[in-house]
């Protein structure tokens, strides 16, 4: 569906030791086929998940240039991923 990593190297997770790790950042990414039917889908579900972290762990939510995303770039990810439906 989607993938979580870490903002900084190695950015996997050592889930032995996952209660003591310190990161400085997530990373939520998708791959997008343009033949899929599910993107918007998987989007939204990327996007529910990213709102819970930032509920339990705080923090921005940023595009992948690292700026505050907005509503506007939401819209326009939304609206791209509807036409593949």
């Amino acid at each position: 569906m989607f993938s979580l990593a870490q903002s900084v190297e190695p950015g996997t997770f050592d889930l032995d030791h996952v209660a003591e790790m310190q990161c400085p950042g997530l990373c939520l990414f998708m791959s997008v086929n343009t033949a899929e039917q599910h993107t918007a889908e998987r989007f939204e579900q990327l996007l529910d998940t990213a709102q819970t972290l930032l509920q339990e762990l705080g923090g921005t939510l940023c595009d992948q240039q690292r700026r505050p995303f907005t509503s506007q770039q939401l819209e326009t990810y939304r609206s791209q991923f509807a036409s593949y439906a």
